[in-house]
């Protein structure tokens, strides 16, 4: 009598991993199983002649894609700003600093120009900035509005010299805080203290009185964002000024 083997190939079994963007579904039953119990023989001899697809990726339905340009000290979108995407025209972001982008299916790399928003507080302090995607990940692209502050004081002007059986007047000078670094005077001074906000990431910031700045501030990621009247609690309306007063000077706020 005579035996028969089944082949081997007939067996096999093919669980791919998914690419990038694709789910994967197998052929079932397997095509290599179907024509063995079908006209028997060797499958190795039939692939010899033509390849055999036992499986298909499938696409994924591409998610939305979400832009979002906040303030790093509120959390808040930008009054006013605009954001061209890829060239286009600039479109305004809704109140939240949000934007709905299109995302391609194989991924890319979003070219963004931001107006409205000074340079200085974008990254790179370039209004232009490029963001890259991936076909599902990731879901937003975050570009964040810095709040570098600045902080000096300036030194009062030279005083005139009382006449003679006259108490000279004390003259009051001031500290300042600023974002530009344009803004900030040639006669400007360091001044040494404390940026002291519940809010921050870093709640106190000291200053040691060899620079003004850039101090850079960022809201708490644990930090509530709204107060009891549903207002969102600004960052910087929460910082104390606790300076050290030079010499011959008391500070107050």
């Amino acid at each position: 009598g005579g035996s028969s083997m089944t082949c081997m190939l007939a067996s096999l079994t093919f669980k791919m991993l998914p690419i990038d963007g694709f789910e994967y579904r197998e052929r079932d039953p397997s095509p290599l199983a179907e024509r063995c119990s079908e006209v028997g023989g060797c499958e190795l001899q039939r692939l010899v002649g033509c390849p055999v697809a036992v499986g298909y990726f499938r696409p994924l339905p591409v998610p939305p894609l979400q832009l979002s340009l906040r303030t790093a000290c509120c959390g808040s979108g930008f009054a006013g700003a605009s954001v061209s995407v890829d060239g286009r025209p600039g479109v305004e972001l809704d109140e939240g600093g949000c934007l709905q982008v299109k995302r391609h299916r194989n991924g890319g790399k979003l070219r963004l120009n931001v107006d409205g928003v000074p340079p200085y507080l974008l990254p790179e302090g370039n209004a232009s900035t490029e963001a890259p995607y991936g076909p599902q990940e990731p879901s937003q692209v975050d570009v964040e509005v810095a709040c570098p502050l600045w902080v000096y004081w300036l030194p009062p002007e030279e005083e005139e010299e009382p006449e003679e059986g006259e108490e000279p007047m004390p003259v009051e000078t001031t500290v300042w805080v600023a974002l530009d670094k344009e803004q900030v005077p040639d006669e400007a001074q360091p001044i040494a203290g404390a940026l002291v906000c519940p809010l921050a990431h870093e709640p106190r910031l000291e200053l040691d009185g060899t620079s003004m700045g850039p101090f850079l501030m960022r809201r708490a990621p644990d930090a509530a964002r709204e107060d009891g009247q549903g207002e969102v609690d600004c960052l910087l309306g929460a910082v104390l000024f606790e300076m050290v007063a030079p010499a011959g000077f008391t500070f107050r706020a």
